[in-house]
């Protein structure tokens, strides 16, 4: 059985992702290049992308930014992991439908947001209203931010924050 067909536990919710196609197959669909420009690459690994969001901590039942998605590898990824609400920033208009695939796919458990932009200009503090302030220091805080940052803008964004 193919990584496309395989149907994937949610984390504590006993909902499922219905089959999809692999990140490599929507790549091949929708024929997505990276941009250099962008400093975009593709994670194809699953083992990576699951490392990347294992360091961010728990966020299950937690609000949860992430920056980049591209075709959504890391977004799967923090998908399993069940958090209570998802927002997802994207420059790159190409990336759209395979978001909006993961977006239906898991509308049952999780609220996925999708937001056409630039990171530099979003304004974070909009992202989860619901979300009650906390000190920078909280280890408990029920805010996480993930990406695989693009190198152009890494420090800028680092410092924004």
């Amino acid at each position: 059985m193919s990584s496309a067909t395989v149907i994937q536990s949610i984390a504590g919710t006993g909902a499922r992702l219905p089959p999809l196609p692999t990140i490599r197959d929507l790549v091949r669909l929708y024929k997505l290049r990276a941009i250099k420009q962008l400093s975009q690459n593709f994670l194809m690994d699953e083992r990576l992308t699951n490392k990347i969001v294992k360091a961010a901590g728990n966020i299950t039942d937690h609000h949860v930014l992430e920056v980049g998605p591209g075709p959504g590898s890391i977004t799967r990824s923090i998908i399993r992991k069940a958090p209570r609400h998802l927002v997802v920033v994207e420059k790159d208009r190409r990336f759209l439908p395979t978001l909006e695939l993961l977006s239906e796919a898991s509308a049952g458990f999780l609220r996925m947001d999708i937001v056409r932009g630039d990171i530099l200009q979003f304004q974070t503090e909009q992202a989860f209203p619901d979300c009650p302030r906390q000190e920078w220091h909280d280890k408990r805080a029920p805010v996480h931010i993930i990406g695989n940052l693009p190198f152009a803008i890494s420090t800028r964004l680092l410092i924004n924050w």
